[in-house]
């Protein structure tokens, strides 16, 4: 049968179909929530808990001189033995959350993350930010645990996605390039293999490669613009969807009183970010997906049963092209 796409393969062999008629990017995300739906410090399991409580679930590391302001809890609700939470103290605000707490933030919690590496087993590190990516804690919090994982898989190839086209940029540690099964979603490769994260240095360049990757993200897939409820005060976003009816009914009476009003605002992209880690401690990749883009039932079920292509909105050269102009960087080295 012919196809008017193009198939092509994504990091892991998975086959993606992109291309044909599909040929701009889009940015209309109607199914996506203000963050501040999310952050709500006074009613936060993790900034509510007691002193006792923390000290139950918190586990230590024999001789790892952790962050201060950070804290490592055991997650009481996972199917992997060994799922840690790694959380700062406080909750951040929709703009920290947006970009993780940027160098310094994904810096304190890859440093914690990396004191559980290392031990024989493989290891993910799991960002979520955004409802719709998976976060359902306003709490920012970093998933680590090795779970199933086994046979130190990585990316066993990246010819099928690493070219010129799909090159978004490289410093000295890394190239970055559009790649995976979702529009918009980059992989981080560093150019060592041996790249070690028990390195203090290694932690600090992962942790800025994945802060800029973010933050140029953040710009270059702002949405559309959409109806925000606004509170004329602050100037906050105050959330409309996916409330309880009392809170509609304040909700109204507010904006009849004129204290909310409608504004047209662009949203940066929800997003998850993925760090797979050998089981002696190295790094395998780094994998960044935004939420652009709400996946059908082909994508979420025959793709995966029957190795159907996924398909995307559009080919990740646009993604890569579309990127670069939002960076200064080092050409791909050959």
């Amino acid at each position: 049968m012919d196809i008017l796409g193009i198939v092509g393969k994504a990091p892991g062999g998975f086959p993606i179909l992109f291309g044909g008629t599909r040929q701009t990017i889009k940015m209309s995300r109607v199914h996506q929530m203000p963050l501040e739906g999310l952050v709500d410090p006074a009613n936060c399991v993790f900034c509510k808990m007691e002193p006792a409580k923390v000290a139950e679930e918190t586990h230590h590391i024999p001789g790892v001189v952790e962050p201060r302001g950070w804290r490592r809890l055991k997650n009481a609700f996972t199917p992997h033995p060994d799922h840690r939470l790694i959380i700062p103290e406080i909750c951040w605000s929709p703009g920290d959350l947006q970009e993780w707490g940027g160098t310094s933030g994904l810096y304190s919690a890859l440093i914690m993350a990396a004191a559980e590496a290392g031990d024989g087993n493989e290891k993910v590190f799991l960002v979520n930010v955004g409802k719709s990516a998976g976060q359902n804690q306003g709490h920012p919090h970093m998933h680590v645990f090795s779970g199933i994982i086994e046979g130190h898989r990585g990316i066993e190839s990246t010819s099928d996605f690493a070219t010129k086209a799909t090159h978004v940029a490289s410093d000295n540690s890394f190239d970055i390039f559009a790649a995976g099964i979702h529009s918009g979603e980059c992989q981080i490769l560093p150019r060592e293999s041996d790249f070690d994260l028990k390195k203090t240095l290694n932690l600090h360049a992962l942790a800025s490669a994945m802060s800029h990757l973010v933050r140029r993200c953040n710009r270059a897939f702002a949405s559309e613009p959409m109806p925000i409820f606004v509170d004329v005060a602050t100037r906050q976003a105050v959330v409309s969807q996916a409330m309880k009816p009392d809170q509609v009914a304040i909700l109204n009476e507010r904006s009849l009183n004129g204290e909310l009003k409608f504004e047209l605002r662009q949203l940066p992209p929800p997003w998850s970010m993925a760090v797979r880690v050998s089981g002696e401690g190295k790094l395998l990749y780094a994998s960044y997906a935004p939420d652009l883009h709400c996946g059908s039932a082909l994508e979420r079920c025959v793709s995966i049963f029957e190795r159907v292509p996924f398909v995307l909105p559009w080919p990740h050269e646009m993604t890569a092209e579309h990127l670069r102009s939002f960076y200064k960087s080092q050409p791909l080295r050959p």
